[in-house]
Protein backbone atom coordinates (compact mmCIF):
# COMPACT_ATOMS: atom_id res chain seq x y z
CA UNK A 1 0.00 0.00 0.00
CA UNK A 2 1.41 3.29 -0.90
CA UNK A 3 -0.77 6.30 0.12
CA UNK A 4 0.08 9.96 0.02
CA UNK A 5 -2.57 12.33 2.60
CA UNK A 6 -3.03 15.82 1.14
CA UNK A 7 -4.43 18.37 4.07
CA UNK A 8 -3.61 22.14 4.25
CA UNK A 9 -5.18 25.45 5.19
CA UNK A 10 -8.22 26.74 3.90
CA UNK A 11 -7.78 27.95 0.17
CA UNK A 12 -4.60 26.38 -0.68
CA UNK A 13 -5.98 24.44 -3.38
CA UNK A 14 -5.59 20.95 -1.53
CA UNK A 15 -8.19 19.20 -3.68
CA UNK A 16 -6.41 20.35 -6.75
CA UNK A 17 -3.49 19.55 -6.40
CA UNK A 18 -4.94 16.06 -4.72
CA UNK A 19 -6.69 15.70 -8.11
CA UNK A 20 -3.63 16.42 -10.13
CA UNK A 21 -1.44 14.37 -8.39
CA UNK A 22 -3.77 11.55 -8.67
CA UNK A 23 -4.32 12.30 -12.33
CA UNK A 24 -0.63 12.46 -13.02
CA UNK A 25 0.14 8.83 -11.08
CA UNK A 26 -2.93 7.17 -12.21
CA UNK A 27 -4.01 6.44 -8.39
CA UNK A 28 -7.45 6.71 -7.46
CA UNK A 29 -8.34 10.21 -5.64
CA UNK A 30 -10.27 9.60 -2.05
CA UNK A 31 -12.73 12.61 -0.70
CA UNK A 32 -15.06 12.91 1.85
CA UNK A 33 -17.49 12.70 -0.64
CA UNK A 34 -16.21 9.32 -1.19
CA UNK A 35 -16.10 7.70 2.21
CA UNK A 36 -19.84 9.47 2.25
CA UNK A 37 -20.66 6.94 -0.13
CA UNK A 38 -18.77 4.26 1.71
CA UNK A 39 -20.60 5.01 4.77
CA UNK A 40 -24.20 4.90 2.85
CA UNK A 41 -23.23 1.28 1.92
CA UNK A 42 -22.87 0.37 5.79
CA UNK A 43 -26.52 2.14 6.45
CA UNK A 44 -24.98 5.12 7.66
CA UNK A 45 -26.07 8.58 6.61
CA UNK A 46 -23.62 10.19 4.08
CA UNK A 47 -25.09 13.47 5.21
CA UNK A 48 -24.41 13.10 8.94
CA UNK A 49 -20.70 11.73 7.96
CA UNK A 50 -19.60 14.46 6.18
CA UNK A 51 -21.29 17.24 9.09
CA UNK A 52 -18.78 14.94 11.50
CA UNK A 53 -16.05 15.77 9.20
CA UNK A 54 -16.55 19.33 8.08
CA UNK A 55 -18.73 21.19 11.26
CA UNK A 56 -16.74 18.76 14.25
CA UNK A 57 -18.89 19.67 17.16
CA UNK A 58 -18.12 22.49 19.64
CA UNK A 59 -17.53 21.91 23.04
CA UNK A 60 -20.72 23.11 24.11
CA UNK A 61 -22.55 20.59 21.90
CA UNK A 62 -20.19 17.47 23.02
CA UNK A 63 -21.46 18.48 26.72
CA UNK A 64 -25.16 18.60 25.83
CA UNK A 65 -25.06 15.42 23.60
CA UNK A 66 -23.53 13.33 26.63
CA UNK A 67 -25.62 15.33 28.86
CA UNK A 68 -28.97 14.82 27.20
CA UNK A 69 -29.82 10.88 27.82
CA UNK A 70 -29.86 11.98 31.46
CA UNK A 71 -32.33 14.56 31.19
CA UNK A 72 -35.84 12.99 31.35
CA UNK A 73 -38.06 13.20 28.69
CA UNK A 74 -36.49 15.63 26.79
CA UNK A 75 -35.00 14.30 23.66
CA UNK A 76 -31.37 15.19 22.58
CA UNK A 77 -32.72 16.95 19.73
CA UNK A 78 -35.04 18.50 21.81
CA UNK A 79 -31.98 19.92 23.52
CA UNK A 80 -29.76 20.42 20.75
CA UNK A 81 -32.47 22.84 18.78
CA UNK A 82 -33.86 24.44 22.55
CA UNK A 83 -29.87 25.32 23.02
CA UNK A 84 -29.10 26.56 19.78
CA UNK A 85 -31.96 28.78 19.64
CA UNK A 86 -30.73 30.75 23.16
CA UNK A 87 -30.39 34.29 22.47
CA UNK A 88 -27.69 34.87 24.02
CA UNK A 89 -25.85 31.06 23.81
CA UNK A 90 -25.90 29.68 27.03
CA UNK A 91 -22.51 30.07 28.71
CA UNK A 92 -21.14 26.62 30.64
CA UNK A 93 -19.54 29.06 33.43
CA UNK A 94 -21.78 28.80 36.39
CA UNK A 95 -22.11 24.72 36.00
CA UNK A 96 -19.75 23.62 38.57
CA UNK A 97 -18.21 19.64 39.45
CA UNK A 98 -18.11 18.36 43.12
CA UNK A 99 -14.99 20.46 44.22
CA UNK A 100 -17.25 23.47 42.53
CA UNK A 101 -14.92 24.67 39.96
CA UNK A 102 -17.16 26.46 37.52
CA UNK A 103 -17.06 24.87 34.21
CA UNK A 104 -14.86 22.11 35.12
CA UNK A 105 -18.56 20.01 35.03
CA UNK A 106 -19.16 20.33 32.00
CA UNK A 107 -15.56 20.18 30.54
CA UNK A 108 -15.26 16.59 32.19
CA UNK A 109 -18.59 15.85 30.09
CA UNK A 110 -16.95 16.99 26.98
CA UNK A 111 -13.97 15.22 27.52
CA UNK A 112 -16.02 11.77 28.26
CA UNK A 113 -17.91 12.13 24.78
CA UNK A 114 -14.47 12.37 22.95
CA UNK A 115 -13.11 9.63 24.41
CA UNK A 116 -16.48 7.57 23.25
CA UNK A 117 -18.16 8.80 20.18
CA UNK A 118 -14.65 10.15 18.55
CA UNK A 119 -12.69 6.80 19.05
CA UNK A 120 -16.02 5.06 17.80
CA UNK A 121 -15.94 7.54 14.74
CA UNK A 122 -11.94 7.05 14.31
CA UNK A 123 -12.80 3.10 14.20
CA UNK A 124 -15.61 3.72 11.44
CA UNK A 125 -13.05 6.45 9.90
CA UNK A 126 -10.25 3.86 9.33
CA UNK A 127 -12.41 1.06 8.55
CA UNK A 128 -13.98 3.31 5.79
CA UNK A 129 -10.45 4.62 4.57
CA UNK A 130 -9.05 1.12 4.19
CA UNK A 131 -12.50 -0.24 2.24
CA UNK A 132 -11.80 2.68 -0.06
CA UNK A 133 -8.15 2.25 -0.29
CA UNK A 134 -7.51 -1.51 -0.17
CA UNK A 135 -4.02 -2.70 -1.07
CA UNK A 136 -3.97 -0.17 -3.80
CA UNK A 137 -1.89 3.03 -3.42
CA UNK A 138 -4.11 6.15 -3.54
CA UNK A 139 -4.15 9.95 -2.85
CA UNK A 140 -6.16 10.87 0.01
CA UNK A 141 -7.75 14.22 0.87
CA UNK A 142 -7.55 15.35 4.62
CA UNK A 143 -10.00 12.95 6.65
CA UNK A 144 -8.32 12.53 8.88
CA UNK A 145 -6.34 10.43 7.08
CA UNK A 146 -2.93 11.41 8.25
CA UNK A 147 -3.91 10.68 11.76
CA UNK A 148 -5.84 7.43 11.47
CA UNK A 149 -3.21 5.85 8.50
CA UNK A 150 -0.54 4.77 10.44
CA UNK A 151 1.46 2.62 8.63
CA UNK A 152 5.69 4.15 8.47
CA UNK A 153 6.82 4.56 5.26
CA UNK A 154 4.01 3.79 3.33
CA UNK A 155 2.09 6.91 3.89
CA UNK A 156 3.52 10.15 2.92
CA UNK A 157 1.76 13.18 4.67
CA UNK A 158 1.63 16.62 3.02
CA UNK A 159 0.19 19.84 4.54
CA UNK A 160 -0.15 22.80 2.38
CA UNK A 161 0.21 26.55 3.68
CA UNK A 162 -0.01 29.72 1.32
CA UNK A 163 -0.21 33.63 2.84
CA UNK A 164 -3.69 34.45 3.98
CA UNK A 165 -3.42 37.60 1.68
CA UNK A 166 -3.46 35.38 -1.34
CA UNK A 167 -5.80 32.33 0.03
CA UNK A 168 -8.58 35.30 1.27
CA UNK A 169 -8.23 36.50 -2.35
CA UNK A 170 -8.97 32.97 -4.05
CA UNK A 171 -11.94 32.76 -1.48
CA UNK A 172 -13.09 36.10 -2.42
CA UNK A 173 -13.53 35.29 -5.96
CA UNK A 174 -14.54 31.76 -5.32
CA UNK A 175 -17.45 32.90 -2.88
CA UNK A 176 -18.03 36.21 -4.79
CA UNK A 177 -17.62 37.93 -1.30
CA UNK A 178 -15.64 40.67 -0.32
CA UNK A 179 -12.16 40.22 1.49
CA UNK A 180 -13.16 40.70 4.85
CA UNK A 181 -15.82 38.20 4.60
CA UNK A 182 -13.36 35.82 2.66
CA UNK A 183 -10.83 36.19 5.77
CA UNK A 184 -13.95 35.32 7.94
CA UNK A 185 -14.56 32.18 6.08
CA UNK A 186 -10.91 31.19 6.46
CA UNK A 187 -10.88 31.34 9.95
CA UNK A 188 -14.13 29.19 10.24
CA UNK A 189 -12.52 26.59 8.02
CA UNK A 190 -9.25 26.46 9.41
CA UNK A 191 -10.87 26.32 12.95
CA UNK A 192 -13.05 23.14 11.73
CA UNK A 193 -10.26 21.20 10.02
CA UNK A 194 -8.28 21.88 13.18
CA UNK A 195 -10.96 20.91 16.24
CA UNK A 196 -12.07 18.11 13.60
CA UNK A 197 -8.08 16.13 13.70
CA UNK A 198 -7.69 17.31 17.58
CA UNK A 199 -11.12 15.44 18.28
CA UNK A 200 -10.46 12.28 16.30
CA UNK A 201 -7.03 12.23 17.37
CA UNK A 202 -5.24 14.51 19.48
CA UNK A 203 -3.18 15.45 17.02
CA UNK A 204 -2.35 19.36 16.53
CA UNK A 205 -3.75 19.94 13.15
CA UNK A 206 -0.70 22.53 11.76
CA UNK A 207 2.18 21.29 13.52
CA UNK A 208 4.85 20.82 11.37
CA UNK A 209 5.96 17.56 12.43
CA UNK A 210 3.40 15.84 12.04
CA UNK A 211 4.02 15.94 8.08
CA UNK A 212 6.37 14.79 5.93
CA UNK A 213 5.92 18.07 3.93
Amino acid sequence: MAVVVIDGLAWTGREDVASILASSLNWPLVSAEHLAQQAERKGISGKDFLRRVEQPLSFLRRAFTVLAPYLGAWSRSDIMVGFSQMNPPIPYYGYTSGDGKEGEGLKSIAEELDAMSMSRFRALLGELLMGRIGASPAVVVGCGAQAVLQYPGQVLKVFLVAPTEARADRAARDLKVGLEEAERRLRQVDAARKRFLKQVSGMDWEQPGNYDL
